[in-house]
């Protein structure tokens, strides 16, 4: 289904060594998408790989309708995949433990609407949880719809240092 406010959300994680760009989908609530685009970029990637690949993972989130909604964001589903995903994550990039890859990590929520893309910076307030809670808005970036992937990219990592 494709949203009528054309609204397409996506999220960039920093461990310090990579970047993990990932699509989001759902309805009102969102969740990582397995049938979106997900990028693992050493964070040393220049700005335009980094852009290119935000931009393929808000191309690929959908709103999903009713019925399809609730399955797809099933908790019990949800935690599965979540479980799955950190331990692909944690192996195919050297973490030791759980620990090791939350303990510093920064996430970006990133959503398009009305022309627009919002960069948003996070709160780190437990090891795998964030919030937008005392981050200022004004600390976030909006680029139009159009931006080109290098300030897309550049744009992500100013935000990327706004996280707490």
């Amino acid at each position: 289904m494709v949203d009528p406010e054309g609204r397409r959300y996506a999220s960039c994680a920093s461990t310090g060594s990579f970047l993990i760009i990932d699509t989001l989908s759902g309805r009102g609530l969102v969740k990582i998408d397995e049938e979106g685009h997900h990028a693992v970029l050493p964070i040393n990637s220049d700005d335009q790989n980094v852009g290119d690949a935000i931009s393929k993972a808000l191309a690929k989130s959908r709103i999903l309708p009713p019925g399809e909604a609730k399955a797809f964001l099933a908790p019990r589903k949800g935690k599965e995949e979540y479980d799955a995903r950190v331990l692909r994550l944690r192996e195919a990039l050297g973490f030791k433990t759980r620990r090791a890859l939350f303990e510093n990590m920064q996430l970006v929520q990133i959503e398009s609407k009305d022309g627009q893309i919002e960069l948003m910076p996070t709160n780190h307030e437990k090891l795998e949880g964030w919030s937008g809670d005392g981050i200022d808005k004004a600390l976030h970036i909006m680029l139009p719809a159009n931006a080109d992937a290098r300030l897309l990219g550049s744009s992500l990592r100013i935000v990327l240092a706004r996280c707490i």
